[in-house]
């Protein structure tokens, strides 16, 4: 699982059949890249979320009509991160 941030949503007037009542969303990656994800917890823009790829996760989650395999699995309400890698989660306390 990988940390982002939700941008904003994607969409278009035509999309696979599997993605039939699905949100996709664009993340911003931790290390600056960005990925579009299916959200089907209903992130916002600006919301850390944990995100995941794999064929399993989606089975798992969303079923395997899904015509995608990176899915967001959690809306992140705090992290705690090791103190040597310099990250700060704009938006997210410090876990106590």
């Amino acid at each position: 699982m990988r940390i982002a941030q939700v941008i904003d949503p994607v969409w278009g007037a035509r999309h696979a059949d599997g993605l039939h009542g699905c949100k996709i969303v664009r993340l911003q990656t931790l290390d600056g890249g960005t990925v579009c994800a299916v959200d089907a917890l209903g992130a916002g823009p600006g919301e850390w979320v944990l995100y995941a790829h794999g064929s399993r996760v989606r089975d798992l989650t969303l079923g395997e009509t899904v015509a995608e395999k990176d899915i967001v699995v959690a809306i992140l309400d705090g992290a705690e991160l090791a103190a040597a890698s310099g990250l700060r989660l704009s938006g997210l306390e410090r876990a106590p």
